[in-house]
Protein backbone atom coordinates (compact mmCIF):
# COMPACT_ATOMS: atom_id res chain seq x y z
CA UNK A 1 0.00 0.00 0.00
CA UNK A 2 2.87 2.29 0.95
CA UNK A 3 4.07 1.87 -2.73
CA UNK A 4 0.99 2.55 -4.16
CA UNK A 5 0.61 5.66 -2.43
CA UNK A 6 4.04 6.96 -2.95
CA UNK A 7 3.87 5.90 -7.12
CA UNK A 8 0.67 7.92 -6.72
CA UNK A 9 1.95 10.90 -5.89
CA UNK A 10 4.83 10.71 -8.36
CA UNK A 11 2.59 10.32 -10.97
CA UNK A 12 0.06 12.97 -9.72
CA UNK A 13 3.73 15.35 -9.42
CA UNK A 14 4.15 14.67 -13.21
CA UNK A 15 0.38 15.56 -13.91
CA UNK A 16 0.57 18.41 -12.34
CA UNK A 17 4.07 19.81 -13.74
CA UNK A 18 2.20 18.77 -17.01
CA UNK A 19 -0.39 21.00 -16.65
CA UNK A 20 1.03 24.03 -15.38
CA UNK A 21 3.60 24.04 -17.92
CA UNK A 22 0.53 22.93 -20.69
CA UNK A 23 3.16 20.38 -22.24
CA UNK A 24 1.18 17.88 -24.00
CA UNK A 25 4.64 16.11 -24.33
CA UNK A 26 5.15 15.83 -20.47
CA UNK A 27 1.53 15.09 -19.99
CA UNK A 28 1.49 12.05 -22.63
CA UNK A 29 4.84 10.97 -20.50
CA UNK A 30 3.29 11.22 -17.23
CA UNK A 31 0.20 8.89 -18.84
CA UNK A 32 2.74 6.50 -19.37
CA UNK A 33 4.31 6.71 -16.42
CA UNK A 34 0.93 6.11 -14.57
CA UNK A 35 -0.25 3.32 -16.51
CA UNK A 36 2.85 1.52 -15.67
CA UNK A 37 3.12 2.44 -12.54
CA UNK A 38 -0.31 2.17 -11.17
CA UNK A 39 -3.23 -0.10 -11.34
CA UNK A 40 -5.55 0.09 -13.70
CA UNK A 41 -7.98 1.00 -10.98
CA UNK A 42 -5.84 4.03 -10.07
CA UNK A 43 -5.84 4.99 -13.74
CA UNK A 44 -9.08 4.85 -14.38
CA UNK A 45 -9.82 7.08 -11.87
CA UNK A 46 -7.35 9.91 -11.80
CA UNK A 47 -6.71 9.91 -15.73
CA UNK A 48 -10.50 11.70 -16.83
CA UNK A 49 -9.33 14.22 -14.28
CA UNK A 50 -5.92 14.69 -15.36
CA UNK A 51 -7.26 15.27 -19.17
CA UNK A 52 -9.77 18.15 -18.13
CA UNK A 53 -7.32 19.63 -15.97
CA UNK A 54 -4.74 19.39 -18.85
CA UNK A 55 -8.06 20.86 -21.23
CA UNK A 56 -8.81 23.94 -19.01
CA UNK A 57 -4.94 24.90 -18.99
CA UNK A 58 -4.86 24.75 -22.34
CA UNK A 59 -8.39 26.74 -22.52
CA UNK A 60 -9.88 23.85 -24.70
CA UNK A 61 -13.00 24.64 -22.62
CA UNK A 62 -15.02 23.33 -25.83
CA UNK A 63 -13.36 19.88 -25.42
CA UNK A 64 -14.26 20.40 -21.59
CA UNK A 65 -17.63 20.66 -22.38
CA UNK A 66 -17.88 17.58 -24.67
CA UNK A 67 -17.01 15.69 -21.88
CA UNK A 68 -18.76 16.95 -19.56
CA UNK A 69 -22.03 16.89 -22.15
CA UNK A 70 -21.66 13.29 -22.84
CA UNK A 71 -21.58 12.65 -18.76
CA UNK A 72 -24.67 14.70 -18.77
CA UNK A 73 -26.70 12.86 -21.26
CA UNK A 74 -25.58 9.98 -19.00
CA UNK A 75 -27.14 10.78 -15.97
CA UNK A 76 -23.77 11.19 -14.57
CA UNK A 77 -23.40 14.48 -14.30
CA UNK A 78 -26.26 16.50 -12.10
CA UNK A 79 -27.76 19.97 -11.26
CA UNK A 80 -24.87 20.57 -8.49
CA UNK A 81 -22.18 19.85 -10.90
CA UNK A 82 -23.66 20.87 -13.77
CA UNK A 83 -23.62 24.61 -11.80
CA UNK A 84 -20.13 24.26 -10.48
CA UNK A 85 -18.76 23.88 -14.27
CA UNK A 86 -20.72 26.94 -15.37
CA UNK A 87 -19.69 29.14 -13.07
CA UNK A 88 -16.04 27.81 -13.63
CA UNK A 89 -16.59 28.20 -17.01
CA UNK A 90 -18.29 31.80 -16.52
CA UNK A 91 -15.02 32.84 -14.53
CA UNK A 92 -12.49 31.24 -16.71
CA UNK A 93 -13.72 30.83 -20.39
CA UNK A 94 -13.95 33.54 -22.87
CA UNK A 95 -15.58 31.36 -25.80
CA UNK A 96 -18.68 32.66 -26.33
CA UNK A 97 -20.35 29.06 -27.41
CA UNK A 98 -19.00 27.82 -24.51
CA UNK A 99 -20.46 30.47 -22.41
CA UNK A 100 -24.25 30.02 -24.56
CA UNK A 101 -24.25 26.30 -23.80
CA UNK A 102 -23.76 26.39 -20.22
CA UNK A 103 -26.05 29.69 -19.56
CA UNK A 104 -28.81 27.02 -21.76
CA UNK A 105 -27.65 24.58 -18.71
CA UNK A 106 -28.29 26.84 -16.23
CA UNK A 107 -31.84 27.77 -17.51
CA UNK A 108 -32.85 23.86 -17.15
CA UNK A 109 -31.02 23.64 -13.73
CA UNK A 110 -33.04 26.87 -12.31
CA UNK A 111 -36.82 25.52 -14.09
CA UNK A 112 -36.22 22.09 -12.40
CA UNK A 113 -34.03 23.19 -9.22
CA UNK A 114 -34.90 26.97 -8.84
CA UNK A 115 -32.15 27.19 -5.63
CA UNK A 116 -30.35 30.34 -4.61
CA UNK A 117 -27.02 28.50 -5.63
CA UNK A 118 -28.64 27.85 -8.89
CA UNK A 119 -30.35 30.68 -9.18
CA UNK A 120 -26.86 33.32 -8.14
CA UNK A 121 -25.18 31.56 -11.14
CA UNK A 122 -27.32 32.60 -13.91
CA UNK A 123 -27.83 36.00 -12.25
CA UNK A 124 -24.21 36.60 -13.68
CA UNK A 125 -24.44 35.09 -16.75
CA UNK A 126 -26.85 37.71 -17.36
CA UNK A 127 -24.05 40.18 -16.94
CA UNK A 128 -22.59 38.51 -19.86
CA UNK A 129 -22.55 40.85 -23.05
CA UNK A 130 -25.05 40.24 -25.32
CA UNK A 131 -23.18 38.47 -27.69
CA UNK A 132 -23.42 35.47 -26.15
Amino acid sequence: TDVDILFYFMTSGKYKRAISEKSQLKYNEAIVFAKSALSKEWTDDILPSYEIDLLIAQNKWDKVFEIYKILKDNGEFDNGYINHFSWQVYKDCYDQEVLKKCLNWMKEVTEEEPTYLYLDTIIFYDTIPQSV
